[in-house]
């Protein structure tokens, strides 16, 4: 990339901390978790060998943003997030490490970190978009609908854009959709968030981020179990599966258990392969019809009837691998 081949010529090592800050955040976006990290921690390394506390802070923030993805417990020190350097990078150091203290249990501390925060009215423009979506994540968490309500309105203008810092790119955070819909959910938009969060899926898988793509999924079988109109849970319970499984293939266990509790919860069961509706999926995929019949037969999108479908067809042919790998997922859950 040019970023590199001019990292090469200048030979600082803040120039290739740049080079390598812009391959980390692809490795991240894509969810590439181990390219992700090798590369992040010679981000760090280069930011410590500059002495450049600017390009540091960011640096540990990119890799807490990733293990609070796959949910390790390694993590910098808590005495860095009570630091004192810049503090519009200490404020964004601390949100990102109240996301994951939440991903590894501990929401006390988490809620303590979010009351530091600073009002999103004072976050500079070039990190408005990483600092709006961070807060609506934890807002959400938090039940705080009246900072939800704020970070949707300064969201709003950039719907079709990415999460990313306007002053050198540390991570790009998918569609502007998913904190927006997760937002509108956590405001009681429930309207408003399925078709954010809708856009949010589509976006995020055709650029090719799976991870923001995957946590879009179980946000919207969320706002959708939320909405509860006639079929919502039924979607719901579909794309809960689907998230659950996709999070655990690419690592992001924490998702991954979130996403099995609520498509527990939406089945109504705590074991078995197949839910009621599934088996009424199953019967007519016996009786021969395509994926678009069965949506129209069974009052869902066509989407949730292919979920069903292949599942039901798994089930069907190979039970016991299908018995084996539900089993896997609750246990992963607990």
């Amino acid at each position: 990339m040019p970023i590199a081949a001019a990292a090469e010529r200048i030979k600082s090592p803040l120039a290739r901390w740049h080079a390598v800050r812009s391959q980390a955040a692809i490795a991240l976006g894509c969810g590439r978790f181990a390219e992700a990290e090798t590369l992040g921690r010679r981000v760090e390394a280069l930011a410590r060998q500059a002495g450049h506390e600017g390009a540091l802070l960011p640096s540990l923030g990119f890799l807490l943003s990733l293990r609070a993805m796959t949910g390790d417990e390694t993590a910098v020190r808590d005495e860095v997030l009570e630091a004192h350097g810049d503090a519009m990078a200490m404020a964004s150091l601390r949100a990102v490490g109240a996301v994951w203290k939440l991903t590894t249990g501990r929401r006390d501390e988490a809620l303590r970190l979010y009351r530091t925060l600073p009002p999103l009215a004072s976050v500079p423009g070039f990190v408005l978009l990483p600092a709006a979506g961070g807060t609506a994540d934890l807002a959400a968490e938090f039940g705080d609908a009246e900072t939800s309500a704020q970070a949707y309105r300064m969201l709003s203008p950039y719907a079709d854009l990415f999460v990313c810092g306007g002053a050198g790119i540390v991570a790009v955070s998918g569609s502007v959709r998913l904190p927006l819909g997760v937002a509108a959910t956590t405001m009681g938009r429930y309207e408003d968030a399925v078709r954010h969060l809708r856009a949010a899926v589509d976006i995020n898988e055709k650029a090719g981020m799976r991870p923001y793509a995957i946590t879009a999924t179980y946000r919207l079988a969320d706002a959708l179990t939320r909405r509860n109109r006639t079929g919502d849970r039924l979607e719901a319970a579909a794309l809960a599966v689907l998230a659950a499984s996709r999070a655990g293939d690419l690592g992001m266990l924490s998702l991954a258990r979130k996403a099995q509790e609520l498509a527990s919860s939406l089945a109504g069961r705590a074991k078995g392969p197949l839910s009621r509706r599934e088996r009424e999926v199953a019967e007519l995929v016996r009786q021969g019809l395509t994926n678009r019949q069965i949506a129209a037969t069974a009052y869902i999108s066509e989407r949730t009837a292919e979920t069903h479908a292949a599942h039901s067809r798994q089930a069907r042919v190979h039970q016991p691998r299908a018995d084996r790998r539900l089993g896997r997922l609750r246990e992963e859950s607990r």
